[in-house]
């Protein structure tokens, strides 16, 4: 988990109720935590929160 960046997604609002971002989040995201990005597969939600899933970029060409 925490490796492939499929699950990043912009919180839309929420973002007060999660915790900081970990390591990995920090390593994979950088400035995108900036830009509210997050690893869904790393946080564990326990409040409401609205999220856009974004589509994962493809490096394979397909």
């Amino acid at each position: 988990m925490g490796q492939c960046t499929k699950c990043k997604s912009r919180i839309l609002s929420g973002a007060e109720n999660l915790p900081e971002p970990n390591w990995k989040e920090k390593k994979l995201l950088g400035d995108e935590l900036d830009e509210g990005f997050r690893l869904m597969c790393q946080i564990w939600v326990t409040h409401d929160v609205e999220i856009r899933q974004e589509k994962p970029n493809r490096d394979d060409g397909k």
